[in-house]
């Protein structure tokens, strides 16, 4: 009887963490939506504050959910000025804050070759 309760215990406690929060992150590349862990990300000249828009493609996520999620994938940034260029790029997405059911990555970090440009995410999708 001990062992059929435990093994509920666990199925329960099994199933509940399937209804827990997905981490998710803002881009412009799913419109303006909130995935989880994508395969790729774009940002405007708004969102990151400098005179580039960036997409990122083939992004391989490791340690997403968690405090820190770190990527590898493929760069294109554009500028009016400078025009289009291509790059290897590190993502690090950071500063986990949970939002209702759902955390929301607020921070990133987008490193290639020698130059990082960091920025702000919304926490939540605006109404």
């Amino acid at each position: 009887m001990k062992r059929l309760a435990l093994i509920a215990l666990v199925l329960t406690l099994a199933l509940a963490g399937v209804a827990v929060a997905q981490t998710r992150i803002y881009t412009h590349a799913h419109g303006g939506r909130f995935p989880v862990a994508p395969a790729k990300l774009k940002y405007s000249t708004n969102d990151t504050g400098s005179e580039q828009w960036l997409r990122l493609r083939h992004l391989r996520w490791r340690h997403w959910g968690g405090p820190k999620a770190v990527a590898h994938g493929r760069l294109k940034a554009c500028s009016e000025s400078a025009g289009c260029f291509r790059s290897g790029a590190k993502v690090k997405a950071r500063k986990l804050q949970n939002s209702g059911r759902n955390g929301y990555y607020t921070r990133i970090a987008i490193s290639f070759g020698q130059n990082r440009i960091r920025f702000p995410l919304p926490l939540a999708p605006s109404s």
